[in-house]
């Protein structure tokens, strides 16, 4: 088994058992923090599946990651919401018009946080896991070829490639294609994490920079999702205040990434 090879075969056995155990975790105390952990293992989990994947299209594989994504995916609207709740309690004192919809707010994640747990206790990860046994298998066999680092690389090459597409065609009046080019960062981000150790070290270097573009262009993906539930909750009567306040937050937002987008060009 090649350097390359062995790496990633301890990377994905090492991500999947902490996937599973905090999915343990979560189902014997669902909370903010541990819902946040689950999440960014299965990211990280599934960046790795996806490598895999591209390098060796097999259908224990793909359904693996379906049940992953699966499951990250219903935590959507509970981490908007946690999100959501945390910047409207910044402004709540300086604009009292915000605290009907804090409350909201505050019924809306409690409902979801048992939405989540009575989820998590059918989730049958013993499924799961027999899954990402067979994944193994497959990756072993993967793990033998002597070109692996090199196309580890090509296919590094073509998720930048995509990247640099996406911030070519960003229009800021169109807030879906920044966030079309905040899920290419994010697949770039986390795959890079987890091959940090056999990168160059040329690009080992670009990881934080990576993170915090990534922050930004989260908190622009926040803000849209903000301002489009304080439409739903306020319909046509939303306070000025309210309007102007979370308005000139998206603008400062956007006039910074416009600043920081050729930043992207140093990535990789």
């Amino acid at each position: 088994m090649t350097a390359a090879g062995k790496f990633l075969l301890n990377a994905f056995e090492q991500q999947w058992h902490t996937y599973l155990q905090q999915v343990k975790l979560c189902r014997h105390d669902c909370n903010s923090e541990t819902i946040h952990d689950l999440r960014t293992c299965s990211r990280q989990l599934l960046a790795t599946i996806q490598l895999i994947q591209t390098l060796s299209p097999k259908r224990p594989i793909e359904k693996a990651r379906k049940v992953i994504k699966t499951l990250l995916d219903s935590f959507d609207e509970l981490r908007d919401t946690q999100v959501m709740l945390l910047e409207i309690n910044q402004h709540q004192i300086d604009i009292p018009e915000l605290v009907p919809f804090y409350l909201y707010l505050t019924r809306k994640e409690a409902q979801l946080l048992l939405q989540s747990q009575v989820y998590l206790s059918q989730y049958r990860s013993y499924k799961l896991k027999q899954k990402l046994k067979k994944t193994t298998l497959f990756c072993k066999r993967l793990c033998k070829n002597h070109n692996l680092a090199a196309e580890i690389l090509m296919i590094i090459d073509e998720i930048y490639a995509t990247l640099l597409t996406r911030n070519q065609n960003v229009d800021i009046t169109d807030l879906s294609t920044i966030h079309h080019l905040r899920l290419s960062v994010k697949k770039l981000r986390y795959l890079l994490s987890t091959l940090q150790p056999i990168l160059p070290d040329s690009n080992k270097k670009s990881l934080e920079q990576i993170k915090s573009h990534l922050t930004l262009l989260g908190n622009i993906q926040n803000s849209a999702v903000l301002t489009n539930n304080l439409r739903q909750f306020y319909k046509q009567q939303m306070p000025e205040t309210i309007h102007t306040a979370f308005q000139k937050q998206q603008q400062e937002l956007l006039q910074t990434f416009i600043q920081q987008q050729d930043i992207i060009l140093n990535f990789w």
